[in-house]
C-alpha cells in the first residue's frame, strides 16, 4: 500500500508528522504539490527522504489531475491500493493497520476504505452518513455507506483504472462526491471503519460561522466565490453525466437560500452562482478512457 497526498502551500510540520507515522507502514510516500508558494522548501524538506516520491506541478491542474497522477504513480510502482491523504488531515497510525489487515478480505468487491471522519471545527462528512450492512474483521466494525471524503480513503487501483479514475473537469468540488458515485453505480462497495476515526481540517476558504438566532445557534459555511462558483458549476455539470446525481437542482436552491439569508457579499455570491450555472450547461460530460496522461 501507498500513500499520496496533494499539497497547495501546505504546513511543511503537519506533513513532516504524516510521514513520520506512515514510513514504516507504507511502500511510497507520494507527494504531488499542485504549483505552491513553498515548493522550494517542500523540495528540500522532502526530496531526499527514504520512500518519498515528489512530483512538482507547475501549476494548479485542480485535485481530481492530481489525485490522478497520485494513482498512476502508484500503479507504475506495482502497488494495489492507495491511501489518499490532504495535507490538512491528521493521519492516525492505527487507520494504517486497519487497512493493511482489511485489504486481503475484502479488495474483491470494495473499491474504496475510509474511515469515520470529524472536522476539528465541527462541519459534518458524508463518511457520518448511516451506514448499513454492518460486519465485523479482524476485529473491526464495518459499515456500508454510499459516499465519502477523498482523505483518509483506501483505494483499489484496479477498481478505480476499471471505473475512469478521477473526473479532471471538476478542478475542485464534487470530485470525492462524484467519485464515489460511480462506485456504487458500479456495484462495488465503499466500506467505512466504523471505530476509527481521523480528525480533518476544514479548509482556509471554507470557514464555519455561526448564527445566533431566537435562542439556536445555525451553522452555515462562508466560502469563498471560487468554491460558490465551482459548486454551482459542477453540480450542474454532473446533473447532465449523471442520473439522479445528488438532486443537484435542490443543492443549488439551497445555496442560493443560504447566501440571501446568512453569507457576506450576497450580490456577488449570487453572481458566482449564476455563471456556475451557465459555465456548467455549457460543459460536455467527459467521456472516461481507461488510463489517461499526466
Amino acid at each position: 500500500m501507498d500513500l499520496g497526498i496533494v499539497t497547495f502551500n501546505a504546513d511543511l510540520d503537519l506533513l513532516m508528522q504524516s510521514y513520520r507515522l506512515a514510513k514504516k507502514s507504507i511502500c511510497h510516500f507520494i507527494i504531488i504539490d499542485n504549483g505552491s508558494h513553498n515548493q522550494q522548501e517542500l523540495t528540500k524538506s522532502f526530496l531526499s527522504l527514504p520512500k518519498v516520491l515528489l512530483i512538482l506541478n507547475e501549476e494548479n491542474r485542480g485535485v481530481a489531475h492530481a489525485l490522478n497522477q497520485i494513482v498512476q504513480k502508484s500503479e507504475q510502482l506495482g502497488s494495489k491500493w492507495v491511501l489518499l491523504m490532504d495535507h490538512d488531515s491528521l493521519l492516525s497510525p492505527y487507520l494504517l493497520a486497519a487497512y493493511h489487515d482489511l485489504i486481503p478480505e475484502v479488495e474483491k468487491d470494495v473499491a474504496i476504505i475510509c474511515p469515520s471522519v470529524k472536522s476539528l471545527h465541527g462541519k459534518p462528512f458524508a463518511n457520518l452518513e448511516k451506514g448499513s450492512g454492518h460486519q465485523i474483521i479482524n476485529g473491526l466494525y464495518l459499515s456500508t455507506i454510499e459516499r465519502c471524503i477523498t482523505s483518509g480513503s483506501c483505494i483499489s487501483i484496479l477498481h478505480c483504472r476499471d471505473l475512469g479514475y478521477f473526473d479532471e473537469q471538476l478542478f475542485i468540488d464534487e470530485v470525492d462526491y462524484e467519485y464515489a458515485f460511480r462506485v456504487h453505480q458500479s456495484g462495488l462497495a465503499i466500506k467505512r471503519v466504523d471505530n476509527i476515526c481521523m480528525l480533518h481540517e476544514v479548509i482556509a476558504d471554507d470557514q464555519i460561522k455561526q448564527l445566533h438566532l431566537l435562542h439556536k445557534t445555525i451553522q452555515y459555511h462562508d466560502t469563498s466565490l471560487k468554491r460558490t462558483y465551482y459548486r454551482a458549476r459542477n453540480l450542474t455539470y454532473l446533473a447532465k453525466r449523471h442520473t439522479g446525481y445528488r438532486n443537484s437542482k435542490s443543492e443549488i436552491s439551497k445555496a442560493i437560500i443560504k447566501i440571501i439569508i446568512f453569507e457576506r457579499q450576497k450580490l456577488a455570491r449570487l453572481r458566482a452562482v449564476k455563471r456556475g450555472i451557465t459555465d456548467g450547461n455549457k460543459m460536455k460530460p467527459l467521456l472516461q478512457e481507461k488510463g489517461f496522461e499526466n
